[in-house]
């Protein structure tokens, strides 16, 4: 579906340690890869934008989106 690429950058390679990570919604389910349902998965990222990714869900829970748009617009 994502031609080979990062769902995010469009990049070709997946970086890290050289595997693809598949993007949860609502975060990843580690370890239970064998019990994620299809509809879960958003795409496929490479290393660099799932960590960045985290961070940002992450951030977004603690301070708001609102918060976030206001601090980059100043």
């Amino acid at each position: 579906k994502q031609g080979g690429k990062c769902g995010l950058c469009g990049r070709d390679k997946p970086g890290g340690k050289g595997k693809w990570h598949i993007d949860h919604k609502g975060g990843t389910v580690r370890g239970v890869f064998n019990q994620c349902k299809a509809d879960s998965v958003r795409g496929m990222l490479c290393h660099r934008c799932n960590v960045s990714l985290g961070h940002y869900e992450k951030l977004i829970q603690r301070v708001g989106k609102e918060n976030i748009m206001r601090y980059l617009k100043e």
